[in-house]
């Protein structure tokens, strides 16, 4: 019987070290093979819906308001997104904390008056007149052609040239002067470029995502093929100096903010470019964004960054081969040390 079990468990040892290897194998060597793969649409909002609605209370509405309504300056655009979970969500707040809110919001004249400061004065703006005034400038291509036209006069020089500010400009013209194809249409992929521009300029996006935004612009324009200034600018000349490998990240980073800005208000948009680290966090934003339009702020609001984004990703299959590999393994470990532990105290007993 001893040696049946000392079978058995030599031959799970066996079969989980076989398992972790092929699975292993499969996971260096193919694409496929990964730990997490997306989950199906469907899935992604029912996930997301089920765990907002186990966060959100009326107590943790109020408290999230009275923070808001703390800050200095207000931030408005935060607030309204409070408003609508406690519409979407049925809460409720106290009477007083209601009444004060009424009173703190600012009235129609003076944020007319707020915006046309705003938009003749940049400095002069709130978080959320910088996207409702600001961002109809923006949508010119005037500065795109401006900026890309300056970025190879520096080069030609030898200047410092904004990588960022290139890499957005490409963007905002990709579908237009410049002629390149796009994931989406002119429109999206020019207000999804203008949006994350004046997040910038707002301070609003991180520094990783900043700079990885910058690598990427280092490698997207080969500076001796490029136009100098603004009297030699051709979209078709700037085309043929684009690296193409590195163009076509931005054209995936440009589609990603063409989706937000397709689905969402410039200042939503914005919000959700706040929590974003990296070039992938914005597709897995955009992603939400694809699935819940507007509710993906709200959603990233009550759940942050991060949860949102774990809910949209599962094991893969290779994950959970390595990981019955490595249960079965330690489980046939755990019987040869059981049997030959038995073995030992057995032959003492006979003793």
């Amino acid at each position: 019987m001893r040696r049946l079990v000392k079978g058995l468990a030599t031959a799970s040892v066996l079969v989980g070290l076989a398992g972790v290897g092929t699975a292993g194998w499969s996971l260096l060597h193919h694409p496929v093979g990964q730990w997490l793969v997306p989950v199906a649409d469907t899935e992604l909002r029912s996930r997301l819906r089920t765990a907002v609605a186990s966060e959100v209370s009326d107590e943790w509405l109020e408290a999230e308001l009275e923070s808001a309504l703390a800050d200095n300056p207000v931030d408005w655009v935060d607030i309204g997104v409070l408003e609508e979970i406690r519409d979407e969500q049925a809460l409720s707040v106290s009477p007083e904390l209601d009444a004060r809110l009424d009173e703190a919001r600012p009235g129609f004249a003076s944020g007319a008056m707020s915006c046309a400061r705003c938009m003749v004065q940049p400095s002069a703006c709130d978080l959320q007149q910088l996207f409702y005034c600001r961002l109809p400038i923006e949508l010119t291509p005037i500065g795109d052609v401006s900026i890309l036209a300056s970025a190879g006069a520096n080069a030609a020089r030898g200047d410092a040239v904004d990588g960022f500010d290139v890499a957005l400009a490409t963007i905002g013209l990709g579908a237009t002067a410049l002629a390149l194809p796009s994931g989406g249409s002119s429109i999206g992929l020019k207000a999804g470029a203008a949006t994350m521009k004046l997040a910038r300029n707002a301070g609003l996006l991180s520094a990783r995502l900043l700079g990885e935004v910058r690598t990427l612009a280092s490698r997207l324009v080969r500076w001796d093929r490029a136009p100098v200034g603004l009297s030699r600018f051709s979209g078709t000349a700037w085309a043929e100096a684009m690296d193409p490998a590195a163009m076509a990240q931005v054209q995936r980073l440009g589609g990603d903010l063409g989706v937000l800005a397709g689905t969402m208000s410039p200042a939503h948009a914005a919000t959700l470019l706040r929590g974003a680290d990296t070039i992938d966090d914005v597709s897995g934003l955009s992603r939400i964004a694809r699935v819940q339009g507007e509710g993906a702020v709200r959603t990233v609001r009550v759940l942050g960054k991060s949860r949102a984004l774990r809910a949209g990703m599962r094991l893969s299959r290779t994950a959970m081969g390595i990981l019955a590999g490595i249960a079965g393994f330690l489980l046939g470990v755990a019987g040869l040390v059981g049997s030959l532990v038995q073995s030992i105290v057995s032959r003492r007993l006979a003793r």
